[in-house]
């Protein structure tokens, strides 16, 4: 830990260290792990876009 001079403390720790406290059990292998179908991706992409409120704007052109 690190003092700081004012607020929360800041903690420091390697990403090695932190992976290994994380991960003490399971595997990190995915490929087997069931995953949402494309139609629940789809419906679920859709149940996010109808919250959005009248002024939320899909795409916006940038140029630069």
């Amino acid at each position: 830990m690190v003092a700081a001079a004012s607020g929360p403390p800041v903690y420091r720790i390697a990403v090695r260290e932190l992976c290994a406290f994380a991960a003490k059990r399971g595997d990190l292998d995915l490929r087997f792990t069931p995953a949402p179908s494309a139609q629940e991706g789809i419906a679920g992409h859709q149940l996010v876009a109808g919250r959005r409120g009248a002024g939320h704007v899909s795409e916006l052109a940038l140029s630069g």
